[in-house]
């Protein structure tokens, strides 16, 4: 029978390794000192090469040492207690401290939640859901907040996204810009959208498949003034709708031809007068007495602005008066009255009139004559407010905002030399 050996305190030799047992200077019942085995090599307090293999649990009050070769150990295979950061291994983290995963085999450049492949080369971080309706990485702060997610390029966060907790705003920036919802208008290049869909002093473009734009609305930065235009295949505008160049709180409306020239517009002048301008103005019916055709009529032109009245008048003794519309002498300039008077009998001697104003005027037969038969009229007049009407202007005049004058000059000079080339070969028609 082997009888244990009791050793409170002393060394004992097993050949490489030394057990030294200490006892505190305090003496307790045995079995409850809290006494140590330290394990050391054959030379106490000299580190040799060497290990003590221990089969069961070891526990002890502390280490002696850095423990900086430990080996094997995992955050999961410790309980309860704190470890120093240098006697863990690499892909531990730390909870007061900054963790590097710097992509060692442990990771192979990849951190993966619920995954562990990369969805491409490029992927560094990925997220596996398992719901089939809604997957993904959620950010929660404090009441009034801003929740906050970067993107960076070179070391610096070149755009970013938030949401303002206090104004309910989720707001995307990138390079000075500002793309802002509220929930109910969006914003762009704006903090604060006043509509549905709100661009700030930018442009609004549609562009078809072959990267020509159709379709855009913006800003001219200089006048301030709002535009919308729309372009043909070849990129020139067709179609525009906005301020004048003269003045950007005016508006105008004009269609052009493929090379972004003018052809017929309307617009506000500088006084406030809104003016139609084309080739020619027409009225369009369709033709009574054939379905599949139109009837056209042209307006006849002229240097003023002038308006008419016509009307049958009836002659007796070789006089009459005949009372203008009141319509007509409220529209009419007292100046630049004209009558044309046709008798409407074979025996007549002529016709004349005096005293014509707005109002009206008398008609009599010339040579004293005193017949009575019916006579037409017809009176034209200027139209109040319009004597100085300018028959020369400046081909600048019908520009919208914003137009670049040099490239709208050299399509001026080539619209008008594809039309007279237009010209020079068509035949000329014999008139009705």
């Amino acid at each position: 029978m082997k009888t244990p050996i009791t050793i409170l305190a002393g060394t004992i030799a097993l050949g490489a390794v030394v057990l030294v047992l200490t006892q505190p200077a305090t003496s307790q019942v045995q079995g409850q000192q809290p006494g140590y085995v330290r394990l050391q090599t054959t030379t106490p307090g000299t580190a040799q090469a060497g290990h003590a293999n221990v089969t069961g649990t070891v526990r002890a009050g502390s280490f002696v040492g850095g423990g900086g070769g430990l080996t094997g150990l995992s955050a999961s295979n410790i309980s309860q207690g704190t470890l120093g950061q240098a006697r863990l291994p690499g892909n531990v983290a730390f909870t007061n401290a900054n963790n590097d995963f710097t992509g060692t085999n442990s990771f192979d450049g990849f951190v993966g939640v619920g995954r562990s492949t990369k969805l491409n080369t490029n992927d560094f971080f990925e997220v596996k859901g398992t719901n089939s309706l809604y997957n993904g990485i959620g950010i929660e702060g404090p009441a009034g907040s801003k929740p906050f997610y970067g993107y960076a390029a070179g070391g610096s966060v070149n755009c970013w996204s938030e949401y303002d907790g206090t104004n309910q705003k989720w707001n995307l920036f990138c390079d000075s810009g500002w793309i802002t919802w509220t929930g109910t208008n969006f914003g762009i290049g704006t903090l604060d959208p006043k509509a549905a869909l709100d661009v700030h002093e930018g442009t609004i473009a549609v562009t078809n498949s072959i990267g020509t734009r159709q379709f855009r609305a913006n800003i001219d930065g200089a006048s301030g003034a709002a535009n919308v235009i729309a372009t043909g295949p070849n990129g020139s505008t067709n179609c525009y709708f906005g301020a004048t160049s003269f003045n950007p709180n005016y508006g105008q409306l004009a269609v052009c031809s493929d090379n972004g020239t003018t052809k017929a517009y309307l617009f506000v002048d500088n006084n406030l007068n809104g003016v139609v301008v084309g080739n020619i103005k027409s009225f369009r019916e369709v033709n009574p007495r054939d379905a599949s055709e139109d009837i056209f009529y042209a307006s006849i032109e002229g240097p003023e602005a002038a308006e008419y009245v016509r009307g049958t008048g009836h002659l007796v003794n070789g006089r009459a008066h005949i009372q203008l519309p009141q319509h007509f002498a409220d529209m009419a300039s007292p100046n630049g009255i004209t009558v044309v008077l046709t008798p409407k009998d074979p025996g007549s001697k002529g016709l004349g009139y005096w005293h014509g104003t707005p109002t009206g005027f008398d008609a009599f037969e010339i040579n004293n004559g005193t017949g009575s038969y019916e006579f037409d009229w017809e009176v034209k007049a200027v139209r109040k407010g319009y004597e100085d009407f300018k028959v020369v202007r400046s081909w600048e005049e019908s520009l919208p905002a914003g137009t670049d004058r040099k490239a709208a000059w050299t399509a001026r000079l080539q619209s008008i030399a594809d039309r007279q080339a237009l010209l020079s070969h068509r035949q000329p028609t014999s008139r009705p």
